[in-house]
This record gives C-alpha cells, structure tokens and sequence, in this order.
C-alpha cells in the first residue's frame, strides 16, 4: 500500500476570456482524467481565473504531469507543495504569472514522517488539528 501524499496546489490564469476558459479546461479535462478516488480531491478556493485544491497522490507529487500542464496550459501558473507521510516533502512552481513567463521550480527534501510530527507535536497538551497532516 502507498503512502499518502497530500498536494497543496493552486492554478492561476491571467484575467482574460481566453485565459480563464483555459482553466476551466484543464481543472475539468485534466483531473477527469487522472481518475482521483472520491476523497483525493477537496477543493478550497475557486474563482474565474483561480483555483485552490489539495489533491491526494501515492508517494509523491506527479512533476512529470504538472510540467506536461505548464505545455498545455501556457497562459497558467501551478504551485504545488506537496507532503508525503513517510517524510519527503518538495515544491513546484512554474508558468505564467502577472504577465511574466516564470522560471520552473522543483525541488524536494526530507520532512519529518508524520510519527516524527506526533511524537514532536503530540503529548497529553497537544492540540490536534490535523491541518495538511
């Protein structure tokens, strides 16, 4: 069985018609397709020309498929932090944002393992909110 991994992402496209259908169609097009089980997808924030969303994946965030995005979609800018329960944790941003073609950003490092998290944050006075975790 996969760890889980929760990603934290958000989905931008400039204010224009054009550009805001171009969202539309890659949140309804492109998430139909990934096939994510019924509660691998809570949707936070969605506006016309943005979209917030935590999004379930096994292992790790898919960076092949959010740069296989940034190509179909070139008007959008994707953000992406990701936490996978047995430590590893990473960042990706890349598209286009406020005008400007951004430099793509991906990266990974180790992150406590969410017994790590327990075992730092838990206790008999801990306060479990469970946020992103």
């Amino acid at each position: 069985m996969p760890n889980d991994c929760w990603n934290y992402m958000t989905f931008i496209c400039e204010k224009n018609e054009k550009e805001s259908k171009e969202l539309e169609i890659l949140f309804n097009k492109e998430f139909e397709e990934k096939k994510i089980p019924e509660d691998g997808l809570i949707i936070h924030y969605k506006g016309s020309n943005g979209i917030q969303l935590s999004l379930w994946s096994a292992w790790g965030a898919d960076y092949e498929w959010l740069n296989e995005l940034l190509k179909k979609y070139p008007n959008c800018w994707i953000k992406n932090e990701w936490y996978e329960e047995g430590g590893g944790s990473g960042l990706f941003v890349g598209g286009f944002l406020n005008g400007i073609k951004q430099k793509t950003i991906e990266t990974t490092w180790d992150e406590l393992p969410i017994e790590g998290l327990s075992l730092y944050l838990g206790g008999d006075k801990a306060i479990n909110n469970r946020y992103r975790y």
